[in-house]
């Protein structure tokens, strides 16, 4: 019940929408505005911030312009995992950076990402119970930590304890809370949650930190 970490999201303030057709300018734009105007650790507290890399960024058609200290890399789930692909995440890895393998589902088109994830997304919602139980127990003899997206009760808390879970992601543990598009408030507002006195309030905000961004917690 203590915050591990942020996925920073970007989020279209025209659209209101976080459904970006252009993946890797949308990640482009996130890493530039959070890492070189705001400041990373403005916004995750010296937690980690989860990022999420298309397929360019991982076969470094694109430069990754960060340091990997306390960086997670979310590998999303429509980058299958070729031998570019593959090749890549291990470079990225060598480099320190934590990898995550995001909204995951065990197929033959992402087997070979298992065994380079620290970290394995399941999104509770998109299966039954039954298989959530099978997958569970299929990845969580390996090395990678399980974080449990979407989790919206009590109950679903629990089972995903039960299956073995580290990590959870959800609104049973607050609903998201948005966060001035000024700047300067977004500032004043970020230091004020992250004091002592919000430390405990804070578990399970889901903040709006920048126009077009927005941070989601884990657990």
């Amino acid at each position: 019940m203590e915050v591990f970490g942020y996925e920073l999201l970007f989020w279209d303030g025209n659209i209101n929408s976080a459904d970006i057709a252009d993946g890797t300018k949308a990640t482009s734009q996130l890493i530039a505005n959070v890492f070189l105007e705001i400041g990373i650790e403005n916004i995750v507290n010296n937690k980690y911030a989860f990022i999420n890399l298309t397929r360019d960024y991982i076969v470094g058609d694109v430069t990754i312009p960060i340091s990997n200290e306390k960086i997670v890399l979310e590998v999303l789930e429509d980058i299958h995992a070729d031998e570019d692909c593959v090749a890549g995440l291990s470079k990225l890895k060598k480099q320190g950076f934590t990898i995550a393998l995001d909204d995951f589902i065990l197929e033959e088109t992402n087997s070979a990402f298992v065994p380079l994830a620290d970290i394995i997304k399941i999104d509770i919602l998109a299966m039954t119970t039954d298989e959530l139980r099978v997958l569970a127990g299929k990845l969580k003899h390996g090395k990678s930590k399980l974080l449990a997206e979407k989790v919206e009760t009590e109950e679903e808390y629990q089972l995903c304890k039960e299956l073995g879970f580290d990590y959870f992601q959800g609104c049973f543990f607050s609903k998201p809370k948005i966060i001035s598009y000024n700047v300067g408030i977004s500032y004043k507002l970020l230091k004020i949650l992250n004091s002592p006195f919000y430390a405990t309030q804070r578990l399970g905000q889901e903040l709006d930190v920048y126009p077009g961004h927005h941070s989601n917690p884990y657990f």
